[in-house]
């Protein structure tokens, strides 16, 4: 499945959200990080980032296109309280992975 994704193309989406968090949006906060995790275990969401203020979303992804990208955030449950949208193709992106310490048999 992995190999899947170093097929398609990473991208980068910013993310507007509002100033201020509405009951109606909170209440869909629990759903829509469970919807992150399972995209993230399928390999599709790679990174998600809110800033302190809580009005940016930083999101890297796998897709095909925009279109497809675009797909995948309507899927999202807070998508209608999104203000803007950007998406960038990224060239690469490069992160540090966190692994257990390798285990010595000495």
């Amino acid at each position: 499945m992995l190999l899947i994704f170093f097929l398609m193309n990473e991208y980068m989406v910013l993310l507007a959200l509002p100033a201020f968090l509405s009951e109606e949006m909170a209440k869909l906060i629990p759903s829509q990080r469970l919807h992150i995790n399972g995209l993230m275990e399928k390999g599709v969401v790679i990174g998600y980032s809110l800033s302190h203020n809580r009005t940016k979303l930083w999101i890297t992804m796998h897709g095909k296109s925009e279109d497809d990208i675009m797909e995948t955030l309507r899927s999202f449950p807070i998508y209608y309280f999104f203000e803007n949208i950007t998406i960038e193709q990224l060239m690469f992106h490069n992160t540090v992975t966190f692994a257990l310490p390798r285990v010595s048999l000495n």
